[in-house]
């Protein structure tokens, strides 16, 4: 008999569970947006994360100029060279440190979808897509301004 009491109220709150859905939200709490609005969230989230692929394309290539254009911090004479190294050096790195806190504290659909409304979200979604949009134009800006740097500074070498 004592066996038989906790078996029925394990299979009771078995029972409960299952009705409930075993702690999933009921039916009315399931969707807080239809589906349309996800398929929207989805849509202006993945924008946001094409923009960031597209921007993080240029990281390697950006740490390369940078690593090619530190030796000539030591080597220069030319104070105006130095100069421009120097400013280089440092729109490559900031460009760099603005793609790493971008992705550091970029939206998570999931927490967006927790917190915010579907109109929330999809502002802040294309607020943050612009924001990458511009971190990649001035990896893209600070990119080519090394480029240049370093071959203006190569070329002088290679006429010697």
């Amino acid at each position: 008999m004592k066996m038989r009491i906790p078996i029925f109220f394990l299979s009771l709150a078995l029972l409960a569970a299952a009705c409930t859905g075993g702690g999933q939200p009921s039916r009315g709490e399931e969707e807080k947006f239809t589906a349309e609005q996800q398929a929207a969230q989805q849509q202006a989230f993945q924008k946001m994360m094409d923009a960031h692929d597209v921007a993080m394309e240029k990281i390697i290539e950006m740490n390369r100029v940078a690593r090619s254009l530190k030796p000539y911090l030591d080597s220069l004479d030319d104070k105006r060279k130095l100069e421009e190294v120097n400013i280089a050096i440092t729109r490559l790195e900031t460009a760099d440190e603005a793609m790493m806190q971008w992705m550091a504290n970029s939206p998570k659909l999931g927490k967006l979808r927790d917190t915010l409304q579907h109109d929330q979200i999809i502002a802040l979604l294309k607020s943050e897509q612009e924001n990458i949009n511009k971190i990649g134009e001035e990896m893209t800006s600070s990119l080519e301004n090394g480029q240049a740097v370093l071959a203006g500074i190569q070329e002088p070498q290679k006429e010697d």
